[in-house]
């Protein structure tokens, strides 16, 4: 009997595997097949000799910053203590810098030899790995972005790294080739939107489309110099548009010729005066002032100079301890001004088609495209200088994506700095579809400013406040502490509870919505203020919820979020403590019909 029963499951087994098999090898063939029936609209080819170059320096280089900062004290204590001559360390250091990168440059050498890449009408596929053979299949229909960097070593060779975004699944990586000329790069993302296009709009027109596209391509790549870039209308035409067009006329010495921008429809430069005052009012100087004394610091204490400096700050007091503040105040606004002109110099945005590209930074720069389709809200910020100024930055949310180094990316700044009043021009201009932008006008209820100004004070009171009273008292118990000082803490501790009551006004007073029949418009924030403008069709999940606190008072809180490269990762944002029929409303609104 057991017999049997052990015969009837290996027989079931047995079919089980074979009926796998079967799907498997139908899977195969059914893969063979459209394989075979697409047509290679740039066939297989290899990348640049410029890749080997620049890999193995930055390898190298990476490998040398690394041991520099890890044990530079080290070194030094060495040098010292083997009293050797200066030029017999020279030779050492060139000796074994010589020797990484030959053999750095030899590994590289042979992954360029087995790195190729080619597109189809159907999929991008790249091909590399030197030991072990790698091949990425990226479908041409979820492909949403392609993104270009070029560091300073690569725009002086005319190369890039090419990004290539798809559309998000679970810890989906993006793909990339390196070494590709910029000629090469820009065919590239011309040949896959608009094979993407045909893809898009049907197989009706797709052959007739799709001889033109390899037409266009052959002529492209035998002939690269007949790609000849137009002179685009543009607005913010100055100086900092003048550097933009230099920048981009810079195609380094395997770049090729420009690409043909003839679809461009706007186009935006960033003005020089922006520029210097994004530096100045960027939360950068911030970090910079709280980084600049702990780098002096560093310095004093690595020469030995730590109790000297603090001798002459004791010794001149306010009148040094002033001059000290002030210097690292203007040395923060100009490294801040100096990292914002690196970053943004010669910042380009433009739409083109179905897509904007945002183009930036003077030495190292980055080139970003984004498809319309995937943007999911727009947030118009603005800080504490830029409120008083009158000025503002543009981001635009997208669907995440994954870099290599899995970190996630979804927002793309426009615009670094613009003024307010054109904020309303820009954005109809760069995205129609956000072009009829409710205002934020809608106020919370009265009823919520005690819920509000309670959470800006209750923490604070807790875990502050409290302790801080009873350690008062306890070193007065035991004579540690005099009256006065314990008369000064608690005057302290109420000021600091009356600025907590004051912050949860100005977090009252900065809460505002609005809602049109497509679009919703949430404000936030304590002395800045951020919008964002999130449109109904791109709402994906939506929900009203109540605390026993808010259902006391009839408040509650919505939530919606939108799309996102992974489940549950997209942009969410929230209404909180508003009046409960108007929750009711706003969910209404929120919830995506069928239509949609």
């Amino acid at each position: 009997m057991s017999d049997s029963k052990s015969t009837s499951s290996e027989a079931t087994s047995s079919d089980k595997a074979d009926r796998v098999q079967d799907a498997v090898s139908s899977q195969s063939v059914a893969t063979e097949q459209i394989a075979s029936k697409a047509e290679f609209l740039i066939p297989n080819r290899g990348v640049h000799f410029a890749f080997v170059i620049v890999r193995s320096l930055r390898i190298v280089m990476a490998a040398l910053a690394a041991v520099v900062a890890g044990g530079i004290e080290g070194i030094i204590k060495l040098i010292r203590a083997l009293d050797a001559s200066p030029l017999i360390w020279v030779g050492i250091v060139l000796g074994v810098l010589v020797f990484l990168l030959a053999i750095v440059t030899l590994w590289q050498y042979f992954a360029w030899k087995h790195f190729s890449w080619e597109v189809t009408t159907t999929e991008l596929t790249i091909y590399s790995g030197i030991i072990f053979r790698k091949k990425e299949h990226i479908a041409l229909a979820r492909i949403h972005s392609i993104d270009h960097r070029q560091s300073l070593t690569q725009r002086i060779l005319g190369v890039v790294e090419l990004k290539v975004v798809t559309a998000g699944a679970a810890r989906q990586r993006e793909a990339r080739i390196s070494g590709l000329t910029l000629a090469e790069a820009e065919q590239l993302s011309q040949v896959i939107f608009a094979q993407k296009r045909v893809i898009e709009e049907g197989e009706s027109a797709a052959p007739r489309k799709r001889a033109g596209i390899i037409a266009a391509t052959k002529e492209a790549l035998s002939s690269p110099n007949a790609w000849v870039q137009p002179e685009p209308q543009v607005a913010g035409d100055d100086l900092a548009a003048s550097v933009a067009r230099v920048s981009d006329s810079v195609r380094g010495i395997f770049g090729g010729a420009a690409e043909d921008r003839s679809d461009t429809e706007f186009e935006y430069h960033v003005s020089t005066k922006d520029l210097f005052l994004t530096g100045l009012s960027s939360n950068n100087a911030f970090y910079f002032w709280f980084i600049i004394p702990f780098i002096l610091l560093g310095l004093t204490d690595m020469f030995g100079l730590t109790q000297t400096a603090f001798r002459y700050l004791a010794g001149f007091r306010i009148v040094l301890i002033v001059a000290v503040i002030a210097v690292v105040l203007v040395v923060g606004w100009i490294v801040s001004v100096g990292h914002a002109l690196l970053s943004y110099g010669g910042f380009t945005v433009r739409r083109r088609g179905a897509r904007i590209e945002i183009e930036r930074g003077l030495l190292e720069r980055h080139s970003v495209g984004i498809a319309l389709d995937r943007v999911q809200s727009v947030r118009v910020r603005r800080g504490l200088i830029r409120r008083i100024i009158g000025y503002a930055e543009v981001v635009v949310d997208t669907v995440q994506g994954i870099t290599t180094e899995g970190k996630t990316e979804r927002a793309a700044i426009v615009h670094p700095f613009i003024k307010s009043k054109e904020v309303d021009t820009f954005i109809a201009q760069l995205l129609p579809e956000f072009a009829e932008r409710p205002e934020a006008t809608t106020p919370l209820p009265k009823r919520a400013l005690p819920r509000l100004i309670f959470r800006s004070t209750f923490w604070f009171t807790l875990f502050a406040t409290v302790p801080a009273f009873v350690g008062f008292i306890i070193l007065i118990e035991r004579g540690g502490i005099s009256q006065r000082f314990l008369s000064l803490g608690i005057g302290g501790a109420v000021v600091l509870v009356m600025l907590c009551l004051f912050c949860g006004i100005l977090l009252y007073r900065g809460r505002k919505w609005g809602t049109n029949e497509e679009m919703a418009a949430i404000q936030t924030g304590l002395i800045s203020r951020n919008t964002v403008y999130v449109t109904r069709r791109k709402v994906q999940w939506s929900r009203l919820s109540q605390s026993w606190f808010q259902r006391q008072r009839r408040l509650a809180t919505l939530r919606i979020r939108t799309a996102g490269g992974q489940p549950g990762q997209g942009m969410s944002f929230s209404v909180i403590d508003l009046e409960l029929s108007q929750g009711q409303c706003l969910l209404t609104w929120a919830w995506p019909p069928l239509a949609h």
